[in-house]
């Protein structure tokens, strides 16, 4: 059975890695109004939720008959597919969505380039039409254009477990009623006792074996691939379906009132909170299993790595991922971080056998962790008594464009400027997964956030004991 689901999930990243290949595209990033409410977002302890305005009303709420009674067949065999972009679009989606009894919606999200998930797609299907909407070009729009038909008590709202719901809460400040939770549903109609997938609800309904291939795309990217916009946009279509099947078979339950709505109430007045945070020995404890699990890191085993380093580190990354919206392994992994813990690097060659991924850090996430272990190092012996560094801002915006031509900086500290993998106009080197350099990026000098359109590169070993010192030059300063 395990070998079964490896060669399916091999076969899964095959496809996916085939789409890659035969597309020019690039990773959507966030407008600047949007990133910092992201920010914003981060740095809060407690997530405060919206306001339900039918709370009252939920207490007590029950299907109505228009939303219990089985639709007509549809004469549609296939239905208009609208990918939304653009203003005039959502507006007219959002006219046709509220002449609709019951709608069906989706979501897709990202946990690579942002802290907490963030929503890149909206699938919603009606008997006429299935929409994406574009969540990340549209982010500013849909929170004023949307809130009415998802408070519309006339227009039912089902989705398929309670992720999407909460999403809209952590994600546009917006609240739905009424909904149905499908899974829950479903679950119920099956006396199962473990949550069922879409999957298993559409094989058992429609007989069609869904294609779970872009389950875990990476949904920033744009122009979205045509194998994965089918993808997308059949999770709610078949949803709706499932739907109005089950209303057939299970008419019953609402005839007799024997429908179990408690489910459904709570999931309309369920509060978003924050996932809660591991501490950094827990982090520990999954990278230390990891090694002394797999034969190739054997030899790691035989040191004994500092725990303190470790705590440092971790809190680092997680720091520095908030203040640039970034996952938690985007920096560093947690194997990553027990490397540099067990062989505390001091330079920039030692830092890159830790691990391939240290070579797509910035020369400033780099000097970071250089301070972090030096600074440690240097207080256990007590030479020093500093504080371990803060976050860095990272000026690391992805879009696809081609890099210029690299700028005649020469480091004492590693002239192969391959291997220093330097980027042009940027402050420091960008992360290059996928990245290029954006038109415009921000960095932080002194108090002000200024354009790197604005500033020049000045690194030098003279200007600081530091070989990997980094100056802003603003050059209206001459």
């Amino acid at each position: 059975m395990q070998a079964q689901v490896a060669k399916e999930r091999a076969e899964r990243q095959a496809k996916r890695r085939g789409v890659f290949s035969r597309l020019d595209t690039k990773f959507e990033e966030l407008n600047q109004f949007a990133l910092q409410n992201r920010i914003n977002l981060n740095k809060k302890q407690v997530f405060t939720p919206p306001f339900h305005p039918y709370r009252d009303q939920i207490a007590h709420w029950k299907l109505e008959k228009l939303h219990t009674d089985p639709e007509p067949a549809n004469p549609l065999k296939d239905k208009h597919f609208w990918l939304i972009e653009g203003h005039s679009s959502l507006t007219f989606m959002v006219e046709h969505l509220s002449a609709q009894k019951t709608i069906a919606l989706d979501m897709e999200f990202d946990n690579i380039y942002s802290y907490y998930d963030l929503t890149c797609l909206i699938q919603i299907s009606t008997r006429e039409y299935n929409f994406i909407v574009d969540a990340i070009k549209l982010i500013n729009d849909i929170p004023t254009t949307l809130a009415n038909v998802l408070l519309d008590p006339n227009v039912l709202k089902i989705v398929f477990g309670t992720q999407d719901v909460l999403a809209f809460q952590r994600d546009y400040n917006l609240r739905l009623f009424p909904v149905i939770d499908f899974q829950n549903a479903y679950r119920g109609s099956k006396s199962l006792s473990h949550d069922p997938g879409l999957k298993d609800a559409v094989k058992d309904y429609l007989g069609i074996d869904m294609d779970k291939t872009f389950q875990r795309f990476v949904w920033r990217t744009r122009p979205i691939p045509p194998d994965a916009i089918v993808y997308a946009q059949k999770d709610s279509e078949y949803l709706l379906k499932c739907w109005e099947i089950y209303k057939l078979r299970h008419s019953d339950v609402f005839k007799n009132l024997s429908f179990d709505y408690l489910h459904h109430r709570k999931l309309m007045l369920k509060p978003y909170v924050f996932p809660k945070s591991l501490s950094a020995i827990k982090y520990f404890d999954k990278a230390w299993q990891l090694v002394r699990d797999k034969p190739d890191f054997i030899g790691l085993y035989s040191f004994s790595p500092d725990k303190k380093i470790f705590d440092n580190l971790h809190n680092w990354r997680v720091n520095t991922g908030k203040l640039n919206n970034r996952s938690l392994n985007y920096y560093l992994s947690n194997l990553d971080v027990l490397k540099v813990t067990i062989l505390k690097p001091l330079d920039i060659n030692s830092l890159h056998e830790c691990a391939t991924k240290m070579k797509e850090l910035t020369l400033i996430a780099k000097q970071a962790i250089f301070d972090i272990i030096r600074r440690y190092t240097e207080a256990q012996n007590g030479s020093i008594d500093k504080e371990i560094p803060g976050p860095c801002i990272l000026p690391d915006i992805p879009a696809k464009t081609q890099p210029s031509t690299p700028p005649a900086v020469e480091l004492d500290a590693c002239r192969d400027a391959e291997q220093q993998n330097i980027r042009t106009v940027t402050i420091c080197e960008d992360i290059i997964e996928l990245h290029a350099v954006n038109d415009i990026n921000y960095v932080e000098t002194g108090e002000n956030l200024v354009s790197e359109q604005s500033i020049d590169c000045d690194i030098s070993q003279e200007s600081s004991p530091n070989p990997f010192h980094v100056t802003a030059i603003d050059k209206n300063d001459g």
